[in-house]
């Protein structure tokens, strides 16, 4: 009986392999990564993997819960190969010696993932397995799935790991930290697939009003013009109302150094926003740095042209 039962095991551990061999993804290891449960993709910023606080000192393992994206949180990370049949390490960018894990084969369905001292072994390699449209379910080196019981992407959720059921969601997002866009395999990326929808108004809000200057950048780099009206809806200008002048200047210039190649469709709506923020009366030093600035600008559009000399009066006012 021994016997049949060791036999079944190595045999269902080789089919594993085998699988995990033919059908895995091949994920960019110099990329950071939000990971999003995909039923929240492009339609909120819930469902984003967050390292839980220790509960106390001696706590030796860190849970993997969802949180709402937030910058300020513990909730970018980055992949590791270790072999070549697929498996990665997933690991928090804050601390390169912790690892995902999981319990090894013998525990129990629905156990919490945590984040443990890198090992070397098996129970912190995952294969991710991209299914469409920026889709990915992961799995461990056992054949379960990492996901959240009932479905639930409410802030606290508990990602564990199990097999799937039918209260039971596995199905994540890889959002680049950089482009803010679901990471798609190259042979399976026809299209980019943006997700700039879960930035909600409120996200852009504080997006210009923290005064961090390459997310700003990033923002108007890489938005498209059907995004940028559905999400903004005015929140450009009244994010402006809450900085200083010195600041209302150089987040003009920051947006207007990004859109100025865009498409025409962007540049007009960015120079028709910005037209409407009260800039206050500048300074001698910020009016010189406003005029050098628009004197090197280049507009070819001559409607819009126009509106960009609107926007310089007024910034001079």
């Amino acid at each position: 009986m021994r016997k049949k039962i060791l036999i079944t095991t190595i045999l269902l551990v080789s089919s594993l392999s085998i699988w995990a061999q033919s059908k895995y993804s091949n994920i960019p290891t110099d990329k950071l990564f939000f990971i999003q449960l995909a039923k929240s993709n492009g339609q909120d910023s819930c469902g984003i993997w967050d390292i839980q606080s220790k509960s106390s000192f001696f706590k030796k393992t860190i849970g993997i819960q969802l949180w709402n994206i937030d910058g300020l949180r513990l909730q970018k990370f980055s992949m590791k190969r270790v072999s070549e049949d697929g498996y990665f390490e997933i690991f928090p960018i804050n601390d390169e010696n912790l690892r995902v894990s999981v319990d090894s084969i013998t525990s129990n369905d629905s156990q919490p993932v945590k984040l443990t001292t890198r090992n070397n072994k098996p129970n912190q390699q995952f294969l991710f397995k991209h299914s469409g449209n920026g889709h990915f379910k992961i799995f461990d080196r056992y054949g379960r799935a990492l996901g959240v019981a009932d479905c639930s992407s409410k802030s606290g959720s508990t990602v564990v790991v199990s097999k799937p059921d039918q209260n039971f969601c596995s199905d994540w997002c890889l959002i680049e930290i950089v482009t803010k866009k679901v990471f798609v395999p190259a042979e399976d990326n026809s299209r980019g697939i943006s997700t700039m929808k879960f930035i909600e108004n409120k996200k852009i809000m504080k997006l210009i009003a923290s005064g961090k200057e390459n997310e700003i950048k990033d923002f108007f780099r890489n938005i498209t013009s059907e995004e940028l009206l559905k999400t903004d809806n005015g929140t450009i200008v009244r994010a402006f109302s809450k900085l200083n002048s010195n600041d209302k200047v150089t987040h003009t210039i920051w947006i207007l150094e990004e859109v100025k190649n865009r498409q025409i469709e962007i540049r007009e709506y960015v120079y028709t926003e910005l037209e409407k923020v009260d800039f206050n009366k500048p300074t001698i030093v910020l009016k010189h740095l406003i005029n050098n600035y628009f004197t090197n600008y280049h507009e070819d559009e001559a409607a819009l042209a126009e509106k960009l000399s609107a926007l310089q009066r007024k910034m001079n006012r």
